[in-house]
């Protein structure tokens, strides 16, 4: 029997999103014949989050990094050995699909070069995507998020998420390591309903969070330089 080890990174200001997400989760993968753990991560650790029930199976955990997404999943995923597969859930996810980890766990089982499957599309998708089916409806992608499934292995050779990312682009910049790497992303369309939030409504300091993003998407680009796309080819000199 596989294991999941899901991981829901949050800043607890929206208590109702993680909630629904973590209950729609628990409720879904009751359905499927698998092993799990679901960790939810909380950047810095408050005595709202530490007393709030969030019900059975979910362990709480505090990264003590604030808004540093890639340190929670981090936190969760490479101190821990027990499982098979890596999940991270957003916490704006209704999770209500009954086959999709059954597909996934099939999909990497019959190809290990598969590096990432995510459900949400990012601005790259318009310049680099390849259809590869129809039911599901599934792209190659250099990356996407929404969740990030994956497996153990893979998440610790590439040693997870770079902590250097602060709010914004840690998933981006894993995809892009595995995609170089030589392994296929795939973003799977409509597979489940997702609650954008704004910036200025994720935290009680959005102008912190908006700056440190904004840092990053610098980051992010300065190592990943000169990007040239095609429909069908992706060329780039990372620094």
């Amino acid at each position: 029997m596989k294991k999941i080890l899901f991981a829901i990174p949050t800043l607890f200001h929206n208590k109702e999103l993680v909630v629904n997400c973590i209950d729609t989760l628990r409720t879904n993968v009751a359905k499927f014949n698998i092993e799990y753990e679901i960790y939810v991560i909380i950047n810095q650790m408050t005595d709202e989050f530490q007393s709030y029930d969030l019900g059975h199976s979910v362990t709480k955990l505090s990264s003590n990094l604030q808004f540093n997404i890639g340190k929670a999943l981090n936190t969760a995923a490479l101190s821990k050995t027990d499982y098979d597969y890596f999940c991270y859930i957003d916490e704006g996810l209704t999770i209500d699909d009954d086959t999709w980890i059954d597909y996934l766990i099939q999909l990497f089982e019959i190809n290990n070069k598969i590096g990432l499957v995510g459900c949400r599309p990012h601005s790259t998708f318009n310049n680099y995507n390849i259809k590869i089916s129809d039911t599901p409806e599934l792209y190659q992608v250099l990356w996407s998020d929404g969740i990030l499934f994956t497996t153990k292995h893979l998440m610790h050779e590439f040693n997870g998420f770079n902590e250097a990312y602060f709010g914004d682009c840690e998933m981006q910049d894993l995809g892009y390591r595995l995609h170089f790497a030589g392994y296929t992303n795939i973003y799977w369309k409509n597979l489940f309903k997702h609650k954008l939030v704004d910036y200025t409504l994720k935290s009680d300091r959005p102008n912190e969070l908006i700056r440190l993003a904004y840092m990053s998407r610098q980051l992010f680009k300065d190592t990943w330089n000169e990007i040239e796309y095609t429909k069908y080819n992706f060329k780039s000199n990372p620094s």
